[in-house]
């Protein structure tokens, strides 16, 4: 860990505004692919919806951006508003059968959707939602049988965050580290903050919560989410 570079983004990151950060937040694909559908569908639809797609996005045919979000939400458009958990699944299904690793991304489809945590999102106010952040995020791995930390679970309630700041949710209580991609993996090591022998999964988690706290004595609504898509958006390729 090299406290040089660390202290430099810091520097630089501390003095962007809220509004900024919110600017890199809406950039993001699925936020912004999911508009339209924001529109259509009730909110309790589309946390589920979002939430769902989230865990799948990964081992892709390209890139999310380009083979994943869009047809994805061309599906949604075309077909009718899911009233039921388990229209939701044979909406999607379809979809999935078509996709890389088939088998495994319906199985959490399923495993997902038939569970009493997607119940319970199916009805939740998106404020209570909001306070019960971090129950929903340990729930979640639970449910997917994954440790909370890993990339899939923390992309995901990603996808949950993005639904309920678009429906105008601004307060949301959220103490989850960044999602270890190879983007993240590859700005962090471009940055200098850690070495390339040490660039696991928990101490790139580690390094980047230690930014995100001094961000956050300027900017206190700033989280976890914000500065990964300031990350994924300025990694590049």
């Amino acid at each position: 860990m090299h406290k040089q570079a660390i202290d430099q983004i810091i520097n630089t990151l501390k003095n962007l505004s809220y509004q900024q950060w919110e600017a890199y937040l809406k950039t993001e694909p699925e936020w912004q692919y999911g508009l339209p559908i924001k529109e259509v569908y009730p909110e309790n639809v589309f946390i589920c919806f979002m939430l769902t797609a989230g865990l799948n996005d990964y081992q892709l045919k390209g890139k999310a951006e380009i083979v994943y979000w869009p047809k994805l939400m061309d599906l949604a458009k075309r077909s009718e508003i899911p009233q039921t958990l388990d229209d939701l699944i044979n909406l999607l299904e379809p979809f999935y059968q078509k996709e890389r690793l088939k088998k495994a991304k319906i199985a959490r489809l399923h495993r997902f959707l038939e569970s009493k945590l997607a119940e319970y999102l199916w009805q939740a106010e998106k404020g209570e939602i909001a306070v019960s952040f971090e129950h929903v995020w340990k729930g979640l791995a639970r449910t997917m049988k994954q440790p909370p930390h890993k990339k899939t679970i923390v992309f995901a309630m990603k996808c949950l965050f993005i639904a309920i700041r678009m429906l105008g949710q601004k307060e949301i209580k959220c103490d989850i580290p960044i999602p270890v991609d190879s983007r993240n993996k590859k700005i962090t090591l471009e940055y200098g903050l850690l070495g390339e022998n040490e660039l696991t999964e928990k101490a790139i988690q580690h390094v980047w919560n230690m930014v995100l706290k001094e961000i956050q004595k300027r900017n206190p609504y700033v989280n976890i989410f914000h500065l990964d898509s300031y990350l994924w958006q300025n990694a590049g390729d």
